[in-house]
């Protein structure tokens, strides 16, 4: 890791485009982030690939939650559902997937199967607790039969969550998965 040499993110954003660029790509994990932010707020979704980019080289699970935000800020949904599936750190997938629920439309199929999946398959606690309790109805549709998995989980924050919402009767889930 190199020498911070922004102690700020004003110093970040006041740097031109090509400097901010270089940080994005080149800077520790907090210049990145602030990099990230400036160039964000700047440019917008046009930003999107260099945000991309500068993912696929971050060794820091932090800097890549940060992206989370910022993606999901600029409407990269698609990048965003990317780290929720393969990120290998749980933190980063977790956050990924309560930003997306934060951003889902009712009915959206692609990801309600993808929240679901999460939930049912991914190896961390972490991420199907965050699916579960970051829930809004209908995404993802879950069955009875979801739950009753969940309540055999081997985690026990996530059997409690799954009877609680069994128990309440108010599970925000839609019924049918996979009818249309």
């Amino acid at each position: 890791m190199t020498a911070m040499a922004h102690d700020s993110f004003e110093s970040v954003a006041r740097l031109d485009t090509a400097a901010q660029k270089a940080l994005l790509q080149h800077g520790d994990s907090v210049e990145r982030v602030w990099a990230a932010w400036a160039l964000g707020l700047k440019f917008g979704s046009q930003i999107i690939p260099d945000l991309q980019m500068s993912l696929q080289t971050s060794p820091s699970s932090g800097t890549r939650r940060q992206f989370v935000v910022i993606l999901t800020g600029l409407g990269d949904r698609f990048t965003v559902e990317d780290l929720a599936r393969y990120d290998p750190d749980e933190f980063v997938r977790a956050t990924a997937c309560q930003y997306l629920f934060k951003t889902a439309q009712p009915g959206e199929r692609r990801l309600a199967s993808l929240l679901l999946e999460r939930m049912s398959l991914d190896p961390s606690p972490l991420v199907r607790l965050a699916v579960l309790q970051n829930r809004r109805k209908g995404l993802p549709p879950l069955r009875t039969q979801h739950l009753r998995a969940l309540e055999h989980d081997a985690d026990p924050d996530v059997r409690g969550a799954a009877a609680r919402i069994k128990s309440s009767g108010s599970q925000g889930f839609s019924g049918n998965i996979g009818t249309k």
